[in-house]
């Protein structure tokens, strides 16, 4: 019986700790860092962003957001309708840009 209670918390831990997080936010330039907390920076792997971007905001994804997969740009707007330079550099584990 211990075992079996022991199991089950250890499956429900490890089901909590694969959950993906998705978020949307709409941002104006440079309020993505208050437009999450540090826990969904830290844990988020799916962001959809709409309103407008800028530097800041790119700085904000590459350096609190470790674990981000899918990143959804295509209902934002970008400053100066550039992306700036190194804007994902670093981010090995995105998978999926949508512009």
């Amino acid at each position: 019986m211990k075992k079996t209670l022991l199991l089950l918390i250890v499956l429900c831990v490890n089901a909590g700790l694969e959950a993906q997080l998705s978020k949307t936010v709409d941002i104006t330039a440079g309020g993505l860092n208050s437009a999450l907390t540090s826990t969904e920076k830290a844990t988020v792997t799916e962001l959809i962003i709409t309103g407008l971007m800028n530097s800041t905001d790119f700085s904000n994804i590459r350096s609190y957001m470790p674990l981000l997969e899918k990143l959804d740009l295509s209902g934002c707007t970008l400053t100066n309708d550039l992306l700036p330079n190194s804007a994902l550099y670093g981010k090995t584990g995105l998978k999926e840009v949508i512009l």
